[in-house]
C-alpha cells in the first residue's frame, strides 16, 4: 500500500519526491469562445512549469511577473511563448515529446492555447 516513500521515484542514480500533484487548474477546462483567460491562470501554468522543472533537475525559469488584477495580458503571447519555452526545457529533460504548438492568429482562441499547455504540463 502506499507508504512516505510511495511518491518517490529513483533516477539518474538519485531519489527525489515525484511533482504530484499537478492537477487542480482553475476553470478547467477552458472553453474557446466561453473562457476568458486570466492572469491567474498565466499564473498558474509558470508555477506549475517551475514545479516540473525542479523535478527534473532543472533550474526555475525567471517568468515575466503576473500580478492578478493589474496586469495586461493584452501582451499574453509573450506569456505563452515563455511557458512554451519553459516547457521544452523540461521536454528535453525528460525525453518527452508534445504535440505542435497551437499557431497565434487573429482568430486563434486564447482558451484553446491556455487549454493546450495545461495538457502538456499535466502529460509531463
Amino acid at each position: 500500500g502506499p507508504s512516505y516513500y510511495s511518491g518517490w521515484l529513483e533516477s539518474s542514480n538519485s531519489l527525489r519526491r515525484d511533482h504530484a500533484p499537478l492537477t487542480g487548474f482553475t476553470d478547467n477546462p477552458l472553453i474557446a469562445g466561453s473562457s476568458p483567460v486570466k492572469a491567474l491562470h498565466m499564473q498558474e501554468l509558470q508555477s506549475r512549469v517551475n514545479t516540473l522543472r525542479t523535478f527534473y533537475g532543472l533550474g526555475a525559469y525567471n517568468f515575466t511577473t503576473i500580478k492578478a488584477g493589474t496586469t495586461s495580458l493584452a501582451g499574453w503571447t509573450t506569456h505563452v511563448n515563455q511557458v512554451r519555452a519553459a516547457i521544452e526545457d523540461v521536454c528535453s529533460a525528460s525525453g518527452k515529446a508534445h504535440e505542435s504548438w497551437i499557431s497565434f492568429s487573429i482568430n486563434c482562441p486564447r482558451a484553446d492555447v491556455i487549454q493546450q499547455l495545461r495538457n502538456v504540463i499535466l502529460a509531463l
